[in-house]
């Protein structure tokens, strides 16, 4: 099998050359215009993209500054009414110091017929210009001491000398509202106004009053009770209030300290627990008991076994103990069983325990009458459960006795005397004497 080989190429004309690189500058014109119109498009999608960048975030600002400046209008307002709530809270706890909100009608009420009724009654007095001063006198200088009141209360000043100028305040100008109103018409109808203009006058200050007191209160950190309490303690223990103000005052202690120091320094012990006093009444009562739970119903003749201390002088050594006489006939009434006796009549239990009350009184005056303070009858009653005319009835046995004890020692002198000397010293001892001496006089009545 022959093999063909192919013919050689012929080379290109000039020609074919000539349109070849038209073809080929035409196709490379064509790319570099879709490239052109390719990276227009793409500026011109970019310019789009920005414009709308920049448009988003020129709207993105305009509402980020709409919205600031709305937050800082609502911030703002409410800024202005959290201000507006405290102002008004404020003002509402400064009225409610002095007056609750309630009150504030009771107050302008007052404020305005007391006003009024004062200006109105000076007028009708003939006070002319004037009048119009009265209120203003009268209303104005007791609101002025009502508020330095209030506020040395506030802030824990003495405050009692401006509480009483305060009342007095309002007192003299109900009763210049009162007056006034009475000079202008002294009929029923007349006397009824005034009544009802001082009374209204006063209304507002009476309220006042009462929220001070709480006020107090609340600032000392008591309860009410507690302060009734203390009121109350004050009342019953003058002098000890006082004496627990002056320690307070010098030593700087609280008042509460200050009188348990006063009251345990004046009783003993300390408060709240049992006193001298206490403790021995309870062991009378004690031992009062035990001696009615032992008695067998015989009526003895009671001695004393701790006797007095004896006076150098010898006029008074001891109370005699005096024994009530039994009642005749039998007892009808037996008494009940209260101390476990069986049988215990109750009149002569009541006897025998009078006796003893009397004894231990009479011997209770005659101690503290030879130790120099003898006690009153009040005094003398108030300790044994009985009146001050029983005391002063055991004040008189006692100095009764007592004038019977120094006659009988005074005449046994007396006679010891006459047996001692001999009639001629007896005559020159009687001459020595002064006339009117009470020696003279035992001397005349044992020689008789």
């Amino acid at each position: 099998m022959s093999t063909q080989t192919p013919a050689p190429l012929a080379s290109p004309s000039r020609r074919e050359e000539r349109r070849q690189d038209r073809a080929a500058e035409a196709a490379q014109r064509r790319e570099d215009l879709r490239a052109a119109r390719e990276e227009e498009r793409t500026d011109r999608r970019e310019a789009a993209r920005l414009r709308t960048e920049q448009q988003s975030a020129a709207r993105q600002a305009r509402l980020d500054a709409r919205e600031k400046a709305r937050k800082a209008r609502a911030k703002r307002r409410t800024e202005r009414r959290k201000t507006r709530a405290r102002r008004w809270i404020g003002a509402r706890a400064a009225v409610s110091a002095h007056m609750p909100l309630t009150g504030i009608p009771v107050v302008a009420v007052s404020l305005v017929m007391g006003w009024s009724g004062q200006m109105d009654a000076a007028a009708a007095a003939g006070m002319g210009i004037a009048a119009a001063g009265v209120p203003v006198l009268t209303e104005g200088m007791t609101l002025t001491l009502a508020g330095l009141t209030a506020a040395a209360i506030s802030h824990k000043r003495p405050h009692r000398r401006l509480l009483m100028a305060t009342w007095v305040s309002a007192l003299v100008a109900a009763a210049v509202n009162a007056a006034g109103h009475l000079l202008e018409d002294a009929s029923a109808v007349g006397i009824y106004r005034a009544g009802a203009f001082a009374a209204a006058s006063l209304a507002a200050l009476i309220l006042w009053g009462t929220v001070m007191r709480s006020r107090r209160a609340a600032l000392s950190g008591k309860s009410a009770a507690q302060l009734a309490r203390w009121r109350r303690i004050r009342r019953r223990h003058p002098w000890l209030s006082a004496r627990a103000r002056h320690h307070a005052d010098t030593t700087g202690a609280e008042f509460t300290e200050a009188f348990a120091t006063v009251w345990e320094r004046r009783h003993g012990a300390p408060p709240g627990e049992p006193t001298v006093r206490e403790i021995r009444a309870a062991r009378r009562a004690q031992h009062r008991r035990k001696e009615a739970a032992d008695w067998d119903g015989i009526r003895k003749r009671r001695t004393r076994t701790r006797p007095l201390p004896p006076r150098t002088d010898g006029a008074y050594a001891q109370v005699k103990p005096r024994t009530a006489a039994p009642k005749p006939g039998p007892v009808q009434r037996v008494a009940q069983r209260r101390t476990g006796v069986q049988g215990t009549r109750a009149q002569a239990y009541t006897d025998a325990e009078m006796e003893r009350a009397r004894q231990r009184a009479e011997s209770a005056y005659a101690e503290s009458l030879d130790a120099g303070a003898p006690l009153g009858p009040a005094a003398l009653g108030r300790e044994f459960g009985f009146s001050e005319g029983w005391g002063r009835k055991r004040i008189k046995a006692v100095e009764a006795h007592r004038a019977a004890t120094l006659r009988t020692e005074r005449e046994g002198r007396a006679a010891e005397q006459r047996h001692q000397l001999e009639e001629p010293e007896v005559e020159a001892a009687f001459a020595a004497l002064a006339p009117g001496s009470p020696a003279r006089r035992d001397l005349v009545g044992v020689a008789a």
